[in-house]
């Protein structure tokens, strides 16, 4: 991986590995990476993206066809919380993803139940 880093999320979409954010930059004052990665391993390369919009560490990332969702994490290293929760969208393997859309409230579900038992 081009840049060595800790607390990223990664995800995989069409056979592509996407890597985002992490912490211990020295060169940041909060210690984050905004850095976007790709793996293709079709070309065996690691291809290097736009930034992300909000750089962040201590995530998770989901793929659901070709968007990956990244909730919470933290602006600064160590421990912390934010409510940025971002999607990106990916058009094709390798490409970088179109800008985030940013996901500002959560989604309601409906809360789940017990059955009951006859």
């Amino acid at each position: 991986m081009p840049t060595g880093r800790s607390g990223i999320a990664a995800a995989v979409v069409r056979d592509c590995l996407y890597v985002f954010g992490g912490e211990g930059n020295t060169a940041d004052p909060n210690g984050i990476f905004p850095q976007v990665e790709a793996y293709d391993p079709t070309a065996d390369a690691w291809l290097p993206l736009p930034p992300m919009q909000t750089g962040r560490h201590g995530i998770y990332a989901a793929s659901l066809d070709n968007v990956i969702y990244l909730p919470g994490g933290s602006t600064r290293q160590g421990l912390g919380v934010t409510g940025v929760n971002e999607a990106y969208v990916l058009d094709r393997p390798g490409t970088a993803p179109r800008l985030p859309i940013r996901l500002s409230s959560p989604r309601l579900r409906a809360t789940p139940r017990p059955i009951p038992r006859p």
